[in-house]
């Protein structure tokens, strides 16, 4: 889902190739922004777990450089 410069992308969860699909899709989103020569601010991106295991990481890059996308318990709706 896009609103002006936002994005949001969710995807449901129910096995461990749910969360590797869900890295892939993040990294190509990161190619994505580097084809483009991009950035993201790392300071809004976040992730939020609902009702499953919230020890799974998930990364994107800036930069070029992977960090791990920081959680969250609430997310503003707009």
């Amino acid at each position: 889902m896009m609103f002006a410069d936002d994005t949001k992308l969710w995807s449901r969860i129910s096995e461990a190739a749910d969360g590797i699909k869900l890295q892939e899709d993040l990294d190509n989103i990161c190619k994505w922004l580097n084809d483009w020569q991009l950035q993201l601010n790392m300071d809004k991106c976040k992730v939020m777990h609902i009702h499953h295991d919230s020890s799974t990481r998930y990364e994107l890059c800036d930069k070029g450089v992977k960090s791990v996308i920081k959680p969250v318990a609430k997310e503003k709706v707009y």
